[in-house]
């Protein structure tokens, strides 16, 4: 059965949440309190993914001001009832990394963070014994120009973040593979040679990691490779748009 990655995640949340109601040790009468703070749960979980996935999007963009008010939420946001038993390093994590990008001032230390929190996603959805087996699907077509070879690193890099907060190893794999391919040569998308040279070193250090990325076994190394991914990624789409 194939997944979509936002379906995926709903079924984490839908798991994780049962869990939290199954491991309650009540009688009849407390089944209302039960599921009311099942849906609690459920409902910080979703919203932590909301939140999770504008943060890594505004660091994908280059935008550190758009990345402020999402890893604001996540460093400071508390559940309601406390959380339940067995979240509490997880998120204590998350919320140290959070805290770092609301005070970082540079692209590389916010994308740092986007791929600890990532990871440390997916050791909360481990350690609860709540992964999903998500079938990843076929890449874009390779074809020539610009537009193909973009649409490819997209889909690799959705791949990687379902590969981390699933987490999937299968999913990482794909997106590792994808990187790799050969990089696009940068003068099919810029005519200025000086840019032509930086971007070509950073597209190549893009698929450099992809390589590294199918080596990385752990989920901790696998969320260091993620932000450096987008570290590398932003700056290049910034320079890009930026080129008349």
């Amino acid at each position: 059965m194939k997944l979509r990655p936002h379906t995926a995640i709903l079924l984490i949340i839908g798991v994780l949440a049962a869990g939290v109601l199954a491991c309650q040790d009540r009688g009849e009468t407390g089944e209302e309190a039960a599921a009311e703070e099942t849906m609690l749960a459920a409902d910080h979980m979703q919203e932590h993914f909301t939140q999770a996935v504008a943060f890594r999007d505004a660091v994908i963009g280059g935008d550190l001001a758009a990345a402020q008010e999402p890893a604001t939420w996540m460093a400071e946001h508390q559940m309601a009832g406390g959380l339940p038993e067995g979240w509490e390093p997880y998120v204590a994590e998350m919320r140290t990394a959070a805290a770092g990008a609301v005070e970082a001032t540079e692209l590389e230390a916010t994308a740092a963070a986007a791929g600890a929190m990532a990871a440390q996603c997916g050791a909360c959805h481990q350690a609860q014994n709540a992964m999903i087996d998500v079938s990843v699907g076929e890449p874009p077509a390779a074809g020539a120009g610009t537009m193909a070879h973009m649409a490819r690193h997209q889909w690799a890099m959705e791949r990687l973040w379902d590969g981390l907060v699933t987490p999937s190893d299968e999913a990482w794999a794909a997106g590792c593979e994808v990187l790799a391919d050969a990089p696009l040569a940068a003068s099919s998308f810029v005519d200025d040679p000086q840019l032509q040279e930086e971007l070509g070193a950073e597209a190549a250090r893009v698929h450099a990691l992809g390589a590294q990325g199918a080596e990385a076994a752990d989920l901790s190394a696998r969320g260091q490779l993620y932000g450096q991914l987008l570290a590398t990624c932003a700056p290049c789409h910034s320079r890009v748009q930026q080129t008349p």
